[in-house]
């Protein structure tokens, strides 16, 4: 179970939330992509006027890819039953 939405996150599903910042400024329209524990694509998400996205997800290990024109950053992030994960890029 995998969905992706940078404008709002529902109470109950397991997200995997976050936001893109350059240079201090929260960024919209940047590319935010969801892969699972084999690094295989499931989603990709533009961030939202704020810069925030949201992946929907099953409990798991799971890798968040910010793609810039100069290449990608990876952060890893675990979702357990209990909650989601939250997933900060800063550049």
């Amino acid at each position: 179970m995998c969905g992706a939405n940078p404008e709002r996150t529902q109470t109950g599903d397991y997200a995997i939330t976050g936001t893109v910042a350059v240079d201090g400024v929260r960024r919209p329209g940047a590319y935010v992509r969801l892969l699972d524990k084999d690094g295989e694509f499931v989603a990709e998400s533009p961030t939202s006027r704020e810069g925030s996205f949201a992946f929907f997800a099953a409990p798991g290990d799971w890798t968040v890819r910010l793609i810039l024109p100069t290449g990608s950053i990876d952060r890893r992030t675990v979702l357990t039953e209990k909650g989601g994960a939250s997933v900060e890029f800063a550049v």
